[in-house]
């Protein structure tokens, strides 16, 4: 007598991001140093640590806020025109939209899967693109490596 199926019917499938990922597009990129940058500026303006830009979740925004942003850095979701890590058969494009009868609005996500799917589309600051090569902020050209000189290094200080 026992069943050996179940079913959840209570919960929803949810696409993870990276912790850097401020705006929900599914990308690390200059959007979400914006956001950190407006959560910063209401912070120093005695207005509060806005929760959606705390990277670190410690109820400041600092330098280890902009180290999540570093770490993750270029960092993408998106593999082609509706296509993602985490898609499948768990998680497909018209889940993202609508789960039994709660909705949700992802345009920023789905406008960022549109933009990285053209053929034509830079990711990163720090990449060759046109057959030029843009560097870091250390004079290299890699954006995650560990000598300590991109963001929380002497570079932005």
């Amino acid at each position: 007598g026992v069943d050996t199926a179940f079913e959840n019917e209570k919960g929803s499938k949810n696409l993870i991001t990276y912790q850097g990922d401020l705006n929900y597009d599914g990308r690390v990129s200059m959007k979400d140093l914006a956001y950190l940058n407006a959560g910063a500026a209401r912070a120093n303006a005695g207005g509060g640590v806005a929760a959606d830009v705390d990277a670190n979740y410690d109820e400041k925004i600092d330098l280890a806020d902009l180290a999540i942003l570093d770490e993750d850095w270029g960092k993408s979701l998106h593999n082609g025109d509706q296509d993602f890590t985490g898609s499948g058969e768990a998680l497909d494009w018209n889940t993202l939209d609508k789960q039994g009868d709660a909705e949700w609005t992802n345009t920023s996500f789905k406008e960022q899967n549109a933009l990285e799917a053209d053929p034509n589309f830079v990711g990163s600051l720090e990449t060759v693109a046109s057959g030029n090569l843009a560097t870091g902020a250390d004079g290299n050209t890699n954006a995650w490596d560990e000598d300590g000189t991109d963001m929380l290094g002497t570079e932005f200080q």
